[in-house]
């Protein structure tokens, strides 16, 4: 019943797009503008941003339009690598039909030559619904996989662009698949690099810590990819009592109450609860400037690699090795992986053990203390030793 509730929904959205569609005005005159669809989340956006620089070239002296997830929309402006952002909250975008129209009107009247659209798990309710409304000339999509999307939302799709980049039916790293799908823009790089986030912002004197800090992200999209507030606890309190360094606990504002789980649990004293306190660009300046994070498999270890603060992070096997590891070649400042590997790794998150649904699931909740604080040490002592 579910299933047939989603597709319905979609056969509605595609039906209320093309009423809407019929109405939008041609573009009045030419244009050498590039459109670039970017709505998936924010680790995807992070790790993308190695793979726009080449873009960027390509497409030199050339207005380029980025549509962006209101999640990260704020912090692709803040980078100063965009021409122009576009802002779309996702949800309300899926689910509000006048919000719909008004930003598909919006898109249609970008008057763009070229529209890219470079995710590999594409979706049809958002993003090829944005290459759809753009009117370019040229559309440019990945063969993807059906992740997101049926196999009648994908024949209809595919329609709507004019180039699909083929993409290589097997695992491949975020990284290396960005470079798969760069070659159909014929632009040829050697190997991935890690992305790089420049200056942001400045911190605010609230919370701009002048002590040697760590910061620890406990949260995560949901409760099945959470480790346990006990065990960051445990690592929180290692650090500090051996390493002396203040610790600080972040995530959004939702997380407020599990930040303050892990700094009660930790006994630590002086630590800091920034959940909810900080905007994107500002996380991202404190976490520069940190000494270490500990995070669950989300955006935040990504951004510590962009701005090359050394991390750790608690993976799980749903998409072991599409996100993370990162590839062994690649040079700079590598999140670390610390996992209890299963048979069931792959699962994209369709978990096929019982498991308390409140709770992590089982890839995760395995993960020891003692394997992350074998982390910690050796990651700590080539500080010190660099530091001295």
């Amino acid at each position: 019943m579910k299933k047939l509730l989603v597709e319905f929904h979609a056969f509605f959205l595609w039906l209320m797009d093309t009423i809407c569609l019929l109405f939008c005005k041609k573009k009045l005159k030419k244009s050498t503008s590039v459109l670039l669809v970017r709505l998936d989340n924010i680790g995807d956006f992070i790790l993308w941003i190695s793979s726009f620089e080449h873009i960027r070239k390509k497409f030199n002296n050339k207005k380029i339009i980025l549509v962006a997830n209101k999640s990260f929309a704020k912090l692709a402006k803040d980078t100063g690598y965009f021409d122009q952002i576009i802002s779309i909250n996702v949800r309300k975008f899926k689910f509000n039909i006048p919000y719909r129209w008004h930003t598909l009107i919006k898109v249609s009247q970008l008057n763009v030559n070229i529209a890219i659209h470079p995710c590999y798990s594409r979706n049809f309710y958002v993003g090829d619904t944005i290459i759809r409304a753009s009117k370019a000339t040229n559309k440019v999509g990945s063969s993807g996989d059906l992740n997101y999307t049926s196999t009648w939302q994908r024949v209809i799709s595919d329609r709507w662009y004019t180039q699909i980049n083929s993409a290589v039916d097997k695992l491949l790293m975020e990284l290396d698949r960005d470079i798969e799908f760069l070659l159909g823009l014929d632009i040829k790089v050697k190997e991935p690099q890690i992305s790089k986030l420049p200056k942001l912002t400045d911190l605010p004197d609230s919370i701009n810590v002048s002590e040697d800090y760590f910061i620890i992200f406990p949260g995560a999209s949901w409760a099945g990819r959470k480790w346990l507030s006990k065990s960051f606890a445990e690592i929180g309190r290692y650090i500090f009592q051996y390493y002396g360094y203040k610790m600080i606990v972040c995530g959004t504002r939702p997380e407020f109450k599990d930040a303050e789980i892990v700094i009660k649990q930790s006994s630590v004293t002086d630590a800091i609860n920034l959940a909810g306190k900080t905007t994107l660009s500002q996380f991202c300046e404190l976490v520069r400037r940190a000494k270490l994070l500990i995070g669950n498999d989300t955006s935040a270890v990504h951004i510590a690699a962009a701005v090359k603060t050394p991390s750790i992070c608690l993976l799980g096997g749903g998409h072991y090795g599409r996100f993370m590891p990162y590839p062994k070649n690649i040079k700079g400042v590598k999140p670390i992986a610390v996992f209890s590997k299963m048979e069931c790794y792959g699962c994209n998150w369709r978990c096929i053990y019982k498991y308390d649904k409140n709770k992590a699931v089982p890839c995760i909740h395995n993960i020891r203390v003692d394997d992350v604080i074998i982390e910690v040490e050796k990651t700590l002592s080539k500080i010190k030793v660099n530091s001295v």
